[in-house]
Formats: C-alpha cells, sequence, structure tokens
C-alpha cells in the first residue's frame, strides 16, 4: 500500500498567541503561502482567517508539530484529529471544528444541529405545516382514505382498520374492543386477539 507523509502544523500568532492546528502533505512554506493567500483574497470566513485579516497577515507564522505516513486523506484527517485534542481545550486554540469525526460522532452532531434548528424554527414549522394543509386538503384527505381502506393495520375483532400500528395498539385497549373481543371468543376462537392484516396473511 502507497502512503505519504502528513504533516500537523501549528499556525502561530506573534502578536497574541493565538493558534490553529491543521495538515497538509504540502511543504509547510507551501501551506502557509496558502492560508495567507487566502486570507488576503477574503475567500474563507473561518476563525483562523478572520483572525490572520485582524491581526494582520504577517503575524503569523507555521511549525510542525508531528510528521507520520499515512494511505489516505482519511487517515490523515485522523492523526490530525489525535493532536488536535491535545490543544483544543486551550482558550487561544482557533479549532472550533475537529478534523475528523465518527460515523456515531457525525450521528450525534447532525441531531444536535437539527434540535437546535426546530428549537430557532418552531414558529415558521409550524406555519409551514398549517400552510401545506391549507394548500393539500384534498389531497391529504384521499390519502387518508385510501391508507385507512387498505387493511394494513385492522382490528380482526371489530373488523375496523387503523392509520398506523399504534393507533391500532391504543384501540385494543378500549372498552369497546374489550367488549367485542369477548363476544368474538364465544363465537370464533379459543381466546381473542387482534392482529394487522399483515399478519393475518402469513397464517
Amino acid at each position: 500500500m502507497s502512503t505519504y507523509s502528513a504533516k500537523v502544523y501549528k499556525l502561530t500568532n506573534t502578536v497574541n498567541a493565538k493558534f490553529y492546528i491543521g495538515s497538509t502533505k504540502q511543504r509547510l512554506s507551501n501551506r502557509m503561502a496558502s492560508h495567507r493567500s487566502l486570507a488576503r483574497k477574503n475567500i474563507k470566513q473561518g476563525p483562523i482567517y478572520v483572525e490572520m485579516r485582524t491581526t494582520g497577515i504577517d503575524t503569523w507564522h507555521i511549525t510542525l508539530i508531528e510528521s507520520r505516513d499515512v494511505p489516505d486523506k482519511e487517515h490523515q484527517l485522523k492523526f490530525e484529529r489525535e493532536v488536535q485534542d491535545r490543544f483544543m481545550s486551550d482558550r487561544n486554540c482557533l479549532n472550533h471544528l475537529r478534523a475528523y469525526l465518527s460515523p456515531d460522532e457525525r450521528k450525534e452532531v447532525k441531531k444536535r444541529c437539527t434540535e437546535d434548528w426546530r428549537d430557532r424554527n418552531s414558529e415558521r414549522v409550524k406555519e409551514r405545516r398549517r400552510q401545506y394543509k391549507q394548500e393539500n386538503a384534498d389531497r391529504i384527505r384521499e390519502r387518508t382514505r385510501q391508507y385507512k381502506t387498505s387493511g394494513r393495520f385492522r382490528c380482526v375483532v371489530c373488523d375496523h382498520n387503523f392509520n398506523s400500528n399504534s393507533h391500532l395498539l391504543a384501540h385494543c385497549g378500549s372498552k369497546r374492543h374489550n367488549k367485542n373481543e369477548t363476544l368474538f371468543y364465544l363465537q370464533h376462537l379459543p381466546f381473542g386477539y387482534a392482529v394487522p392484516a399483515a399478519a393475518q396473511s402469513e397464517n
């Protein structure tokens, strides 16, 4: 397997000691030139570039922390993350995001972002739902009718269809169902029960 040398570096500001941890497979001088170019062109708005433009692009210098042979970009980012974790607690660190997240960490971040968005936009979401229901009332009624008559969630005791399994289970605890179940037991089965239609088809 072919590998290349990944370098984890530290960009440090000589004025206020702020710093940034990054990784590259380039020569450090080339990576430094790239950072300065992006800061001058105002292309990126990450914390490091905002700080470079604020304190002066020429007040930053680059140093090597550690290098390692890696097979691909993913392993390079994992390596960068290992080093980042040693510095993230420092108040002068400008890395607000980690270089690499595991699948579970990505799911957790996505979940947290979704929850935060919903909290900030709860009224907007409610208004969109209300508007959708208004504009699609006929379509919603037709889909509900088709779903109810499909027999996907059917109580065989009461001979009634439901929209979902949760509705069916709630119905099975009702007085109406219990009364019908007793009669059904006497007439048809050795014991009363209610199952979705899908389960009936398997018998």
